[in-house]
């Protein structure tokens, strides 16, 4: 049985990212599915789209805690305030790689991904409309517009 990880990130994410992703993988866990899946956040309780939407994680992030994959959603807003926010779930992410978690990023989520320096020397995509902020954010990064 495989163990997945949805993180959840602080700030500005879209609700449809997170429960999207949520409700595929709940699906699947009832379909019989072998995945053990949990979501995980700096807190409890993650709060949405200007806090008009509150999402309670399954549990905090947890170094002792290994997950097969972690994903990491899309962002909205300011990548700046989201980089800023989100040190906590970025040194997560380094630390679960090193134990031998995947990772991958949906959309702008690359912003949280790239700034872990994991994505470093490597190919990567993002949305068409973040690519050139990200190149000019991340030059060690080989972005690709056209893989997506």
């Amino acid at each position: 049985m495989k163990k997945l990880a949805l993180l959840i990130p602080e700030g500005k994410t879209s609700p449809l990212a997170i429960t999207g992703v949520s409700t595929i993988y709940r699906l699947g866990q009832q379909y019989g599915l072998a995945i053990d899946y949990k979501t995980l956040s700096s807190k409890r309780e993650a709060h949405l789209d200007s806090g008009k939407i509150i999402l309670k994680a399954d549990a905090n992030f947890d170094p002792k805690a290994f997950y097969d994959f972690l994903i990491i959603p899309s962002i909205i807003g300011s990548p700046d305030i989201s980089l800023q926010m989100n040190r906590e779930l970025c040194d997560y992410v380094k630390t679960s790689y090193k134990q031998g978690s995947k990772i991958v990023s949906m959309c702008t989520g690359a912003y949280l991904l790239a700034e872990t320096g994991l994505l470093n020397g490597k190919e990567a995509s993002s949305h068409y409309a973040a690519i050139k902020d990200l190149k000019d954010r991340f030059p060690q990064v080989n972005w690709k517009a056209d893989k997506i």
